[in-house]
């Protein structure tokens, strides 16, 4: 069946809640394993058959925010998923003192046990009502991105259509590109100001009735950090002010030498040869035929995957008018199938997307597939993990880029492994940040866009604004969708680009060995933490080893072998 057809219905609320109390006290009167386990299936089942018709009008809200329909149906579950979520809570109560755990591994892994603990932490009655508050401002922060109509050179253009006009060759093109995109957030300013003011005031609202200080304990909870810390994380973030931003310092310097300036402006950052960064050679389909060829040489289960995706539909990757912005891949458990949306736009930005969003289609599929029974919560790995397969699949498909990008293969993969490391600091800002703003949340709106561009300057001391007001005085981060969507996401990138790029470092020596490494922790997707996936494949742990310096030596060795043409200095 083609994700077309796949059929939306609202689910009655009321319906539900009858069903799961006629669930739940059946639970309370099992006495053995077999009929625990048919008690659970059954209300997995309910829950997925919510979980579904949420995700299926979450996709088709996010194709086109101007859908009147969908728009309407995204409301009932921004104001309705706290109710279905504290129905669904007082199976977590009951479940979690289950006497048959280990007997029920192979079917119910402890890491749905950890989870569910978690949870147990993060309700309570009083705060449905601002976690509704919550979602809507979240929507209507997706809302306004997606309103984006940028008037530019006689067209109109969404937020990502400008992007490849922003990292355009021509000096003043990118100039004036940047311009108009920027003149969108500052136009927009209190409007973004006022959904971020709010967001922060809720879940602080939120964490105290929690019984937290404050939502740093809150976002490490929803985030389900499982074996780390706050205090870890403090440590990896200095590692990478340590060892990483003196490289970035260093490259930023030959990038001005490439492109011939002595000083990088805020139009500059999005470019990184004279010439024009390295550009995809084909329109959406012919990449789509393009990434099959390459799978189909890769590995077979790669291959059968992306077929069966193309097959029925589950690609939505051209940038238009009403789109929200960015990229997401979700998997659709009713149907046992991942869905890829995304916003094509002419740069390299289309290839890596897809791969990267190839990635956790896979992982969900493989580890999902043929499974007896489908856990929402464990079909993905929480996110520092499921982003190791995403990030992984970018850089094991290096070798096959050359049917992308052509003549400007060498230009494209010695900007993406400098991508890969210029990351890692901004993850760090992005991620430390959040944590300042949440154990100092009554700080105005202003006082936070000074509070970022400090951290830029530690972060990313190479950024020089003082001819752009807006961003001088700190309105980046508003177009980070993460910070105001999902806190505490953003270091996950960095925790999973260090065991990406290990995984790389072992490909460079034996790619069928990097593969097989990412095909055995893909069975396992969110049956085990990000520790323990790490330990699976003999991966270090970022926090007590030194392998970023080695991921940090590596880098430096291979981008010195990477020929360039001398046109492009």
């Amino acid at each position: 069946m083609k994700f077309s057809a796949f059929l939306y219905e609202r689910p009655d609320f009321e319906q539900f809640k009858t069903k799961a109390e006629e669930l739940y006290e059946q639970l309370d009167k099992v006495t053995t394993k077999d009929d625990f386990l048919s008690d659970f299936k059954a209300v997995n089942d309910q829950w997925n058959e919510v979980l579904a018709m949420y995700q299926l009008a979450y996709i088709r809200y996010t194709m086109n925010t101007k859908d009147p329909f969908y728009k309407e149906e995204q409301a009932y579950f921004d104001e309705m998923v706290p109710e279905f979520d504290a129905v669904h809570h007082r199976f977590y109560q009951k479940i979690i003192d289950c006497p048959w755990k280990k007997e029920l591994e192979e079917v119910i892994p402890p890491q749905f046990f950890r989870k569910v603990e978690n949870q147990l932490k993060l309700f309570d009655p009083s705060i449905i009502e601002d976690q509704k508050e919550e979602n809507r401002l979240t929507s209507q922060y997706v809302a306004l991105l997606g309103s984006a109509q940028i008037p530019f050179e006689g067209k109109t253009y969404n937020l990502s259509g400008l992007s490849k006009l922003r990292s355009d060759p021509n000096r003043e093109v990118r100039k004036k590109a940047s311009d108009a995109y920027w003149h969108f957030f500052e136009e927009h300013e209190s409007e973004f100001d006022s959904l971020f003011d709010a967001l922060v005031k809720v879940r602080d609202r939120i964490a105290h009735k929690l019984g937290f200080p404050n939502y740093v304990p809150v976002g490490y909870l929803q985030m389900n950090r499982i074996g780390y810390d706050e205090k870890d994380v403090a440590s990896l973030r200095k590692k990478i002010v340590d060892y990483v931003v003196p490289f970035v310092q260093k490259q930023e310097q030959l990038r001005k030498e490439r492109l011939g300036i002595e000083k990088s402006h805020y139009y500059d950052e999005g470019i990184f040869y004279k010439e024009g960064n390295p550009l995809p050679k084909g329109n959406e389909e012919e990449l789509v035929q393009k990434a099959k060829s390459m799978y189909q040489a890769m590995n077979p289960q790669f291959y059968a995957t992306f077929e069966m995706m193309e097959e029925k539909g589950l690609f939505d990757l051209v940038s238009r008018d009403g789109k929200t912005t960015g990229g997401y891949c979700q998997f659709l458990q009713k149907w046992n199938v991942p869905f890829i949306f995304a916003n094509f736009n002419g740069t390299s930005h289309d290839v890596e997307v897809l791969t990267h969003e190839f990635g956790h289609a896979f992982q969900a599929f493989h580890s999902n597939e043929n499974k007896e029974m489908v856990i929402e919560s464990l079909a993905f790995p929480t996110n520092e993990a499921a982003e190791i397969f995403s990030i992984s699949m970018e850089y094991l498909t290096h070798p096959f880029m050359e049917q992308f990008f052509k003549e400007d293969t060498n230009r494209f993969l010695y900007k993406h492994l400098l991508d890969a490391i210029s990351f890692l600091p901004y993850g760090a800002l992005v991620d430390h940040f959040q944590e300042e703003v949440y154990l100092n949340p009554d700080l105005t709106p202003s006082e936070r866009r000074a509070l970022w561009r400090k951290l830029e300057k530690i972060y990313q001391p190479e950024l020089d604004y003082t001819d752009l007001p807006y961003l001088d005085r700190g309105g980046k981060f508003v177009r980070q969708s993460h910070i105001y969507e999902n806190p505490f996401y953003y270091i996950d990138y960095a925790l999973a680009y260090i065991a990406a790029l290990e995984i790389w470092m072992i490909s460079l020596k034996d790619a069928s060995k990097a593969q097989a490494i990412y095909l055995h922790l893909a069975q396992f997707g969110g049956r085990k933490s990000y520790m323990e996936l790490l330990t699976e494949g003999n991966l270090h742990h970022p926090f007590n080893s030194d392998i970023l310096k080695e991921i940090m030596t590596t880098i430096e060795n291979e981008t010195a072998k990477i020929k360039i043409d001398e046109k492009d200095y």
